[in-house]
Order: structure tokens, then C-alpha cells, then sequence
């Protein structure tokens, strides 16, 4: 694609919109969503490349009225996404035992990512335009398992001073706390309790914050995650939107019938663990490991382990939160009553 060439990475990117349009035509359809008072637009031809990303973030869709002048753009389309990939490093041979290879360039005005014969994940920070491509040919589940386009959103927010947190957030009275955990400790199982509960709700999963003002959590999409033990203790009363064989059955619902907090002022950070004690209780716990590991979750997520600015500004916006451990139960609903009436003396 001549992207050796381009002088810059947005440069590059304007080719790929002659691309995308002469490849699969002008005439794409879109749908736009609301986040953090922004309006994004993704733009597609293929309806089954939305599909699971419309029934993700239901509740942030906007209706046909409430269209306007798009802040973002979101291109989702096909393609063969070895061509994003210069020359001199297509080239090269896979390192020794790797089964597939990246390619990353950043520079002051976009950045690229191409999973070889996989995907591609690009922003052009000059245009605001961001790029999820499959590669043509290729499962569709394997590009969008867990949540789809967080990659995306990740560029975007970066422009927009915004923090995209692996973390659940619940509260009440409009007070409230991240629950930060690696998969398994209990941090859906949890959050999703409190949400069936009818305490305050941002995300079982990742929230948005401003790097700047009140430190509060927004939301991103409006499905929630379960495993499948978990499923059928809670039982959510919830369209299921994909069910993921490959993590042993995971399901994900569509929760945009219920209310989500769209600012909650957070005042802490707990880490939920599964123990054998009948009675949950929460208890002080050292902020360095919290911050530690909840970064990295957060960074790791959106294949950021290497950006240290990105480290840093986390690090700087919850340096000063209070965190806890949360010893969870196995009564879902004790575990809830102790984490409501903690929140209510924040």
C-alpha cells in the first residue's frame, strides 16, 4: 500500500480511506453512539461486521433524530490486512515457536497495528478517524471475542484526555468504587450482583474517566459478562448476546434495559477475592499492588504493555484513591448488603 512511502501514518491512512471507498463502494451504511458526550460513527457494508457490536453497545446507540455532525469516525470493513504491512517487515520470518506476528508504527499524528492475517487497528489522530479491519476469510468470532472494538475506543479516548479502565464500577447515592480483579476473582459476578440488586451501575468490565476534573466513571457498552457457573446461580433476566465456547462457555447480555449511571463520583478501588469464609467482610489494603495491577489489566487490555505515558497518566489519576480487599463469600447477596453499606460510609 505504499505505506513505506507515506510521510506520516495520517498520510498513510488517507490512502486507506481511497481504499476502503473504491474497494467496497460509497454508498456504507452507519449507525452513531453517545459516549462521554461525544458523538462516534461507525461505518460498515457488511451488517454481520456490526452485529455484535450494535448489541454491545445498545444502550449508547443513537436514534435516527438524535444524528449529528459525527466527533469520530469508526471505519469496520474487510480486507486483506497483510497490505497494511510495510514490505521490509512483512518479510522477515516469524520468530522462533510464534504462531502469528505484529506489526506497531506510532507517530505525533496516528498509529497502526496489523496482527498478520488477522486484523488491522489503526487511528488517524489528524482526520479523528479509526480503522477496524478483519482480515477477509477469517472466523468472524475469533476478531470479536470478549469486547468488540476496544482497541478503537482506546485510540479515541487517548485523543479525547479519557482513560478507558479494565475495572467494574458500582456505587450508591452517587458514591463509588472501581472493582479491579484479573478474570475469575470475582469482579463480574460481583458488580453484576450489585446491578440486580438496583445499586448504582456503570460496568462489570471497563469504564471510562477524564484524565482531568471529577474523578468519576463512565460507561462504555451496555452488556454484561458471565461465566457460566455464575449464569445459573444469578440467572439475569437478560437477551443473551454471544456466547463464547472458547472461554468455556462465557455468556454476554444485553443490559441496556436497566439504569446506568452515566457520571459516578468514585472514592475508592476494592479487589474482590474468592475465599472460603461465610462472611464477606472489607479491609485496608496497600495502594502499590492495587495501582500496580490494575494498570497493567488496563494497558494489557488494549495491547498497551510498552506505552509508559500511558502507565503514567493512569498511575496519576488513582495514585491518591483509597484501596481495599474485598473478601468475598459465596452468598452473592452478603457479599452485596456488606459492599452497599461500605459505600454508603464513603
Amino acid at each position: 500500500m505504499g505505506n513505506e512511502k507515506a510521510t506520516t501514518i495520517s498520510t498513510f491512512f488517507e490512502h486507506v480511506n481511497k481504499r476502503i471507498l473504491k474497494k467496497n463502494g460509497m454508498l456504507y451504511k452507519n449507525l452513531q453512539i453517545g459516549l462521554a458526550g461525544r458523538i462516534l460513527e461507525i461505518r460498515y457494508w457488511d451488517e454481520m461486521e456490526v452485529s455484535l457490536i450494535r448489541s454491545s453497545l445498545l444502550g449508547r446507540v443513537l436514534s435516527k433524530e438524535m444524528y449529528g455532525v459525527p466527533d469520530a469516525v469508526i471505519w469496520c470493513y474487510t480486507d486483506d490486512v497483510n497490505i497494511y504491512i510495510p514490505d521490509s517487515f512483512r518479510d522477515k520470518p516469524l520468530p522462533e515457536g510464534a504462531i502469528t506476528d505484529v506489526y506497531q508504527g506510532k507517530d505525533a499524528t496516528g498509529c497502526i497495528k496489523v496482527t498478520r492475517s488477522t486484523e488491522m487497528e489503526g487511528a488517524d489522530y489528524i482526520g479523528k478517524t479509526y480503522y477496524f479491519c478483519r482480515q477477509a476469510g477469517t472466523d468472524y468470532d475469533d476478531c470479536m471475542l470478549g469486547h468488540p472494538l476496544i482497541r478503537c475506543f482506546y485510540f479515541w479516548a487517548e485523543q479525547e484526555g479519557l482513560l478507558i479502565l479494565h475495572s467494574a464500577a458500582v456505587g450508591v447515592n452517587h458514591k463509588g468504587v472501581l472493582i479491579s480483579a484479573r478474570g475469575g476473582a470475582g469482579k463480574s459476578t460481583l458488580s453484576v450482583s450489585c446491578l440486580l440488586e438496583g445499586l448504582d451501575f456503570v460496568a462489570d468490565d471497563y469504564v471510562m474517566m477524564r484524565e482531568a476534573g471529577e474523578r468519576n466513571a463512565l460507561p462504555l457498552y451496555t452488556m454484561v459478562g458471565l461465566n457460566s457457573d455464575m449464569n445459573q446461580i444469578l440467572k439475569p433476566n437478560m437477551p443473551v448476546i454471544k456466547t463464547e465456547e472458547k472461554r468455556n462457555g462465557k455468556k454476554f447480555f444485553d443490559a441496556s434495559a436497566y439504569p446506568f449511571q452515566e457520571e459516578l463520583p468514585i472514592k475508592a478501588i476494592l479487589c474482590p477475592i474468592v475465599t472460603d469464609g461465610s462472611e464477606p467482610m472489607i479491609v485496608p489494603t496497600d495502594r502499590g499492588p492495587v495501582l500496580v495491577k490494575l494498570v497493567h489489566s488496563s494497558v494489557s487490555q488494549i495491547g498497551g504493555r510498552r506505552d509508559t505515558e500511558m502507565v503514567k497518566r493512569m498511575m496519576d489519576r488513582l495514585k491518591d484513591l483509597p484501596t481495599y480487599e474485598f473478601c468475598l463469600s459465596k452468598d452473592l447477596k452478603k457479599n452485596v448488603t456488606v459492599l452497599r453499606k461500605f459505600m454508603e460510609g464513603l
